[in-house]
Parts: C-alpha cells; sequence; structure tokens
C-alpha cells in the first residue's frame, strides 16, 4: 500500500525520515520472523537503504528467509536503474557466500553473480563452490557454473575456481570451457593438465572428463607441453574412467613421431 501510494502521493523528507526511523526501531525490536519481513518490505518501499554489511546483517538474522530478502532487496535495487553493482555490496557477498549454510540463500546468491561486473563474479563463485555438501542440488552447481562460463576467458581466475571447487560438477565444466578455447589458448590447457597431474583423483578425474567432453569429435588438437609426463602419472593410477579419459585425450593429442 505504501508503494503503490508513494508516487501519487510522495511523503514528505522529514515524514520518511521518521517512518524508517521508527520501522528500523521496531525491527530492533521485534523477533517475529513474518512481522520482521513486513517491516523489511516496507522499509524497502520507502525507499530505506539496504545494510551498509550484509555479512554483519546476515550474521544477526537465524531465519533463513529474512536473510534471503535482505539479499534480494540489496541486489534488485541496482537492476531497474541499471547502476553498476557496487564493489562493497559484492566483498560482502563473497563473506556472506563463504560461511552461509542454508541452501536456499546460497541460490539467491548464486543468482546475483549475473547482476555483477566479470571481476566481482569470481571470489564469489568460488566462495559457493567451496560448500562440497551442495554438490549434488538440482540446481545451484548449474548456477555457478553457467555464470562462470561467460568470464571464462579470465584464465587465472577460472583455474583457481577449478582447482578450489567442491563441487565436481563446477570442476568438469570449467575445464571444458577452458580447452574449448585450446587453439587459441593452449598455455590454459597446459595449465589444467599440470594441476590435474598435482591434484588427487577425485579432481583429476572431473579435469580430465572435462577436457575429454571438449575435445570430443576432434581428430586432432595441440598437444599441451606437459602432457606426455602428465598422462603417464595419471594413466598410473586405480580409477578405470580417469584411465579412459587419459586413453581418449592421447589419441586426439598423439603426435607423429619424428624420423632420426
Amino acid at each position: 500500500m505504501v508503494q503503490s501510494g508513494a508516487p501519487t502521493a510522495p511523503f514528505a523528507p522529514a515524514e520518511l525520515a521518521a517512518l524508517r526511523g521508527s520501522i528500523q526501531s521496531e525491527l530492533d525490536r521485534v523477533r517475529d520472523p513474518v512481522h520482521r519481513l513486513r517491516l523489511i518490505w516496507t522499509a524497502h518501499a520507502l525507499g530505506a537503504a539496504p545494510p551498509a554489511s550484509l555479512d554483519r546483517s546476515f550474521a544477526s538474522t537465524s531465519d533463513e528467509h529474512q536473510r534471503v530478502w535482505q539479499l534480494r532487496l540489496a541486489v534488485d535495487r541496482f537492476a531497474p536503474s541499471g547502476e553498476q553493482f557496487p564493489q562493497r555490496l559484492a566483498d560482502s557477498l563473497a563473506k556472506v557466500a563463504r560461511t552461509e549454510r542454508s541452501g536456499l540463500v546460497q541460490l539467491y546468491l548464486a543468482s546475483a553473480l549475473e547482476r555483477m561486473t566479470l571481476p566481482q563474479r569470481w571470489p564469489v563463485a568460488e566462495a559457493l563452490a567451496s560448500h562440497g555438501e551442495f554438490a549434488d542440488d538440482r540446481m545451484l552447481p548449474l548456477m555457478i557454473c553457467m555464470a562462470s562460463s561467460q568470464p571464462c576467458r579470465t584464465t587465472h581466475a577460472a583455474m583457481q575456481l577449478v582447482a578450489t571447487s567442491k563441487i565436481p560438477l563446477v570442476r568438469k565444466y570449467l575445464s571444458r570451457r577452458l580447452t574449448e578455447e585450446i587453439e587459441t589458448d593452449p598455455t590454459a590447457v597446459n595449465t589444467l593438465v599440470e594441476l590435474a597431474a598435482a591434484s588427487d583423483a577425485a579432481v583429476a578425474q572431473d579435469v580430465m572428463a572435462g577436457m575429454a567432453e571438449a575435445l570430443r569429435g576432434w581428430s586432432r588438437a595441440p598437444q599441451p607441453a606437459g602432457w606426455a609426463r602428465a598422462a603417464a602419472k595419471l594413466a598410473a593410477g586405480d580409477s578405470p574412467e580417469l584411465k579412459q579419459h587419459v586413453q581418449e585425450l592421447g589419441v586426439v593429442f598423439w603426435r607423429r613421431p619424428r624420423r632420426r
């Protein structure tokens, strides 16, 4: 009601300030989640600024639905206006994503990635992907992958996400995206190969699976500089799936021996 009436009967600045102060006082006092949500919505309709630091605000809010709405209102206010996403808010979201345990809040954090500039996305995506407990979620891994696919040319950041992610689908998807650029950025693929060789079997298998998917159907591809050494190490492992991926990639990376 306040929001729908605002355009035709705007409040005077002094009235708005008084209303916002009254709502904030009520928020400090009330503990009922439904009542608090209504107060949050009303404050937003009156143009109240979101909390300066969401990570501090979240720490004092136990109800996940309140945290979701604080997040939504803080992020959505920059969409219609076309304003650039504030760096301070992006930094706060990265902190929240690192510590948040609610899958519902994590989903809304992932949906906020598309609103950010490309450099702002990586710390938040890396924090989201650090939660292995959500690896089997139907949507969260895919949302992280989709938000990370467009800026995948930021090789160093993408490689960092592959190396630190606790979600297998994210590791596999980014490995595939990086390998798709093998003709324009062969160095990135060589770094992937070295990462796989230096990692445990689970990470190596995801990286090799992503690379194999990217090059499926290719007859030849530039061989990464460290492939021979990495392939020998990976093929010596116990995983049949990993050995299959190494064999499949070995065919694509095969080089005719030089004549002496």
